[in-house]
């Protein structure tokens, strides 16, 4: 009841924000000083607090999501342009250089940290994120050999997009309980996989 009031204070109808069809409230600092105007710490420091690392990695992303209009919320928009909208999203955070796939090898809490405010802004596109740059990206990254090692600079582009697939029948993403053994039979040069519940299709 209180956010209710608060909203209709600043001239916000409570219901249609409940119902995701209100417009973008431009002024984001109207609505930050009617939550609480006076809060009792200092506001910075709770931020470096949280952030933790990468301090201006961090603010300058912040500062780009919330400025950029193509990151205001879009809702009840059909599946197929909810998913272009994402990995459109994404696009625009790459060609800004908020994420690399090298990021792993040189500063990984940078990954984090992108990881982090993408998920505020939009869980599709912070999905996206997830299968690029950390499933595929980092895979890529980790065990490919020389001849991989060409495509990394467009999975930072994403030219080169990837996907990421490791599960089996009654398992969905539950990896950790997974019960399907691959082993590698050099003589053979071929790899025998092997469902202790069901057999593989």
């Amino acid at each position: 009841m209180a956010l209710a009031l608060r909203l209709k204070n600043l001239g916000v109808n409570h219901a249609a924000l409940s119902a995701g069809s209100c417009k973008y409230l431009s002024d984001l600092q109207k609505l930050r000083d009617a939550w609480n105007p006076n809060p009792a710490f200092d506001p910075k420091k709770m931020t470096e607090f949280l952030d933790d690392q990468n301090h201006e990695q961090h603010a300058k992303m912040r500062h780009f999501l919330s400025t950029d209009k193509f990151f205001v919320p879009q809702y009840n928009i059909p599946l197929a342009d909810e998913r272009e909208l994402a990995l459109q999203r994404l696009k625009a955070l790459c060609d800004k250089k908020f994420i690399s796939v090298h990021f792993f090898s040189t500063n990984p809490t940078a990954v984090f940290a992108a990881h982090e405010n993408a998920a505020i802004v939009d869980g599709a596109m912070a999905t996206k994120m997830t299968v690029q740059f950390n499933l595929f990206g980092g895979t890529v990254l980790k065990l490919g050999t020389a001849r991989h090692k060409d495509i990394l600079d467009g999975i930072d582009s994403l030219s080169n997009i990837g996907c990421f697939g490791l599960s089996e029948l009654g398992y969905g993403n539950n990896a950790v309980e997974m019960e399907t053994t691959a082993t590698y039979d050099k003589k053979e040069k071929s790899t025998d996989c092997d469902s202790a519940l069901i057999p593989l299709l």
